[in-house]
């Protein structure tokens, strides 16, 4: 029996590793991408006017979101975006329509969760959408899988890999799970670890990133051989803090010591 599964993502650009991740799948005999479920909202454009009230209200992360865009996101090759629309062209497509509830949540529409069910998917992949909930988190037999750029146990929230060089912390953990209705307290499919890369924030990333392409096509070979249990223990009770952008400040100290540990 094949292994049909679907991403979830914001349209057909993927970033490199997503795209190595995916063509790690289709290399195993019997698996299939089956479905992508693009997430159907028109991008926001905000009015110049709000533009400048919340860069007033956000002055105090401003320099790592100027950091991000102009250094990291440029320096790591497996961030790079590429369009596959003419590759996935032949895949079926959901468009879905998303109902957000309260600030962050996003759920599925009942029409578009038993459109996904009637595909019957082994899991899907999330590479898009925000922190998802209710009844598409089990549309799947195996759920959603998400990459956690972290060690789940100890730093929840974002940037990835940041929060490492700034403690000092010798580790950067990497976490794949399984997504449940608590934010970042997945069911724990993978974890691995490697040395803090100190010298350099978007090496400590790419790294990361790298580390985790093989693991979903790992897990398919587990469940051709029939080892699912790891899709049934219990979700995470990490009580790991929740960061958020770091502050002017606290990417000054990072740039510091990656410049002192070079």
């Amino acid at each position: 029996m094949p292994i049909r599964f679907a991403l979830l993502v914001s349209g057909t650009t993927f970033e490199q590793w997503e795209i190595d991740c995916v063509d790690h799948l289709l290399a195993i005999p019997g698996v299939e991408l089956a479905l992508l479920i693009v997430d159907a909202r028109p991008p926001v454009k905000p009015n110049p006017w709000y533009r400048k009230w919340r860069a007033l209200r956000h002055f105090n992360t401003l320099g790592w979101e100027l950091y991000r865009q102009r250094f990291v996101q440029t320096a790591i090759p497996l961030r790079q975006r590429f369009d596959l629309a003419p590759r996935f062209q032949n895949v079926p497509r959901i468009n879905a329509q998303v109902i957000r509830k309260g600030k962050f949540s996003e759920y599925f529409s009942p029409e578009d969760v038993a459109r996904i069910r009637a595909l019957d998917l082994a899991f899907m992949i999330r590479f898009g959408f925000n922190i998802l909930r209710g009844e598409v988190l089990s549309s799947a037999r195996y759920g959603i899988w998400s990459f956690h750029h972290d060690d789940l146990e100890k730093y929840r929230g974002s940037p990835p890999c940041f929060w490492e060089i700034y403690f000092g912390d010798p580790q950067t953990g990497v976490t794949l799970q399984r997504l449940t209705d608590r934010l970042d307290s997945g069911v724990v499919l993978r974890k691995e670890s490697f040395p803090t890369c100190f010298e350099s924030y978007p090496r400590n990333l790419e790294r990361a990133l790298q580390f985790g392409v093989p693991w979903p096509a790992d897990l398919c070979r587990g469940i051709l051989r029939g080892e699912t249990a790891c899709f049934e223990t219990p979700a995470s009770s990490s009580g790991a803090p929740i960061f958020r952008s770091p502050t002017n400040a606290q990417l000054l100290r990072l740039l510091w010591r990656s410049r002192n540990t070079s």
